[in-house]
């Protein structure tokens, strides 16, 4: 049975790559077969993870060679198939949207994917390094991809160049950053091999390259340009999964660092300051990239704490994140890169807005209130009313800018009608951020 599982753990970091030959083989292909390939791919990978879910087997650390290594649990099984489900949530939306593909896109978010279920994955603070780095690279090529542009009815060649020329400075902003980030935990990955080498030093690199990469205050500068220039499916799994993904890495090795105060700080800071920049933002992705910047905090604060309470809720937040912030951006990209979109059933997509916004915010019925709700308990217990109060400020800024995006879009009127599966999307991922908020209460208390 463990070498069954060992199997289906190596499938679920490589099938994705699998499927690399065929659509370079298919690259001239009509977009819909290459959209179908798609479809068979992400299906199978979520049949791979369900198999291994249901071997039965709580926990396995393996070793691929001397360097790669790997453990499987039940949580980390969680995450990789939320990450799974929401690349296929964003494959309808990447579908309905008309955005075109290349082979070499096709083969990026291949290996972005990979990248993502290896970093989930991996069990040292080498492996770490490897797959957040393949995360990296593949990112940053997507950010700039002409192919991922919208394919938009009347938009001009020099909109197109302009568009383009934007996300090629998102992209080298997003890659410089995450690889001073990677320098960081370079640092931490040689001290690591070196014997007798200074144990705290190791801890503040990688704490620090983790950091950056989460787009933690102060570095949290590159989040609003990277989230609002790059193609809205590569914006979608960069803040909800690969932020998540960084943040997971946190938690694992959360007992080496021994940064509890300061991450409560750094938390608050970067929940308070991503809440207040959202305020008066005109350009609704940057809104939402703030967004994102506070809920970073929140879940750093959680880490902080470090009481069994308050971790529970920073994973309801991490799994969590990974629908509501791809809901946010999806309808973001619905009503910015069409410029006047027309939605027979608005509503539902208004809807999805508020379902993802209230997650963010720490509203019931979402997942996003289980973990505000049991990190503001341990908040209270351990720190006191003032850390619990700034944070609920944090929440009450947030709801103001929705509420502000929701009043403007409300009323909005245009010209075009998306495909259904862009609404499809919409309603499966606020139906995954409800559910997640319901299961703590089925037997009739919370978890």
């Amino acid at each position: 049975m463990a070498n069954l599982e060992i199997i289906l753990t190596l499938l679920s970091v490589a099938f994705p790559l699998f499927f690399i030959p065929v659509f370079i083989a298919m690259r001239k292909a009509d977009a819909k077969v290459r959209n179908m390939l798609y479809v068979v791919q992400t299906c199978t990978h979520l049949i791979i993870i369900l198999l291994l879910v249901f071997t039965g087997m709580p926990l396995l650390p393996f070793g691929v060679s001397f360097w790669l290594n790997f453990q499987v649990s039940t949580l980390t099984l969680g995450i990789i198939g939320a990450i799974a489900a929401s690349n296929f949530l964003v494959l309808l939306y990447n579908y309905g949207h008309g955005y075109s593909r290349s082979a070499w896109y096709d083969t990026f978010l291949c290996i972005l994917l990979s990248g993502l279920i290896g970093a989930v994955l991996s069990a040292d603070i080498v492996t770490s390094y490897v797959f957040m780095d393949i995360v990296l690279f593949s990112a940053g090529y997507l950010i700039y991809s002409l192919h991922a542009l919208p394919q938009v009815p009347g938009r001009s060649p020099r909109r197109k160049k302009v568009l383009y020329g934007e996300a090629i400075k998102a992209a080298y902003k997003y890659i410089f950053m995450n690889l001073f980030g990677s320098f960081f935990i370079l640092f931490s990955v040689v001290l690591y091999s070196s014997p007798g080498s200074s144990a705290t030093l190791m801890a503040a690199g990688f704490l620090i390259g983790l950091l950056i990469k989460a787009g933690a205050v102060p570095f949290h500068f590159w989040v609003p340009t990277v989230y609002s220039e790059a193609p809205i499916p590569v914006t979608a799994l960069l803040a909800g999964s690969a932020n998540a993904v960084v943040l997971f890495t946190l938690y694992k090795f959360l007992p080496i660092l021994s940064a509890g105060a300061f991450l409560q700080s750094i938390g608050l800071l970067t929940a308070v300051t991503g809440a207040v920049l959202s305020i008066g933002q005109r350009n609704i992705r940057k809104t939402f990239s703030y967004f994102s910047v506070a809920e970073t905090g929140f879940a750093l604060y959680a880490l902080g704490l470090g009481t069994p309470a308050a971790l529970t809720g920073f994973l309801f937040l991490i799994i969590t994140q990974i629908f509501s912030k791809t809901v946010l951006f999806e309808f973001a990209g619905l009503v910015t890169e069409h410029d006047s979109v027309l939605i027979k059933h608005y509503g539902l997509a208004l809807f999805a807005l508020l379902i993802g916004g209230f997650s963010i915010i720490g509203i019931p019925p979402t997942g996003g209130f289980i973990g505000k709700y049991m990190m503001l308990s341990a908040a209270v217990h351990l720190s006191g009313i003032v850390p619990a109060a700034l944070l609920l400020f944090s929440g009450f800024l947030m709801c103001f800018s929705l509420l502000r995006v929701y009043k403007h879009l409300s009323v909005f009127e245009g010209k075009l009608k998306p495909h259904y599966t862009i609404l499809d999307s919409l309603f499966f991922m606020s139906a995954m951020i409800v559910v997640i908020g319901i299961i703590p209460f089925l037997g009739g208390k919370v978890i």
